[in-house]
């Protein structure tokens, strides 16, 4: 934390941290939702909107396509601080996409699906 002015500070975060607490997050709310935990050969992918930019070109595009459906869908509130919207696809049970929103602004963008679909593709270390 550096000081700014004597009212104002600012905190730097590590972007990996916050994206392990959104992680942590979305398993909670499956379980609320679902009633059971996600699945061991599930994973959770996150994007900060910071990062959205970032993305390769077709996956935002799928991605971009998966958010204006998520935004159709009425936010639930939790508190005045933390709002999430959610929609589980026809073709899986334990597969999800989230829109996670902190203080009215969307923040990050979920999904969860089972790791086996990811295999052989690296992560960008970009979006790391």
């Amino acid at each position: 934390m550096r000081e700014i002015s004597r009212s104002v500070r600012l905190f730097t975060g590590s972007g990996a941290r916050l994206d392990s607490v959104a992680k942590r997050i979305i398993k909670g709310l499956f379980f609320y939702k679902k009633g059971r935990r996600l699945p061991d050969d599930h994973c959770v992918q996150t994007v900060h909107v910071s990062r959205w930019r970032l993305l390769p070109g077709e996956t935002r595009d799928a991605a971009d396509e998966f958010v204006a459906e998520l935004l159709k869908e009425t936010p639930e509130r939790i508190g005045d601080a933390f709002g999430l919207r959610h929609i589980c696809p026809p073709n899986g049970w334990a597969r999800s996409l989230w829109l996670l929103e902190f203080y009215g602004r969307i923040e990050y963008f979920c999904t969860t699906c089972q790791v086996s679909l990811l295999e052989g593709r690296e992560p960008d270390p970009q979006l790391l």
